[in-house]
């Protein structure tokens, strides 16, 4: 799956909104509008933030695994 999708699905599943994640987290929300359209990836830094928001591993939101737990 696209990161995007993974994304997309995060925020549906935990009913968490866009305007929400940029207010908790200080990521733009026009950078998380691109983000859910597929028009854009996130950086390393944001990449960490989201996974530390939804207590998943990056590897998990960049689709490299299915498992979102984080190997600690």
């Amino acid at each position: 799956m696209k990161f995007s999708q993974i994304f997309s699905e995060l925020l549906e599943v935990r009913n968490i909104t866009a305007y929400k994640i940029s207010k908790d987290t200080g990521i733009s929300d026009s950078v998380i509008g691109y983000w859910k359209k597929g028009e854009r990836t996130p950086t390393a830094e944001n990449l960490i933030k989201l996974s530390n928001y939804f207590d998943v591993s990056v590897d998990y939101l960049l689709g490299v695994t299915e498992n979102p737990e984080i190997n600690r």
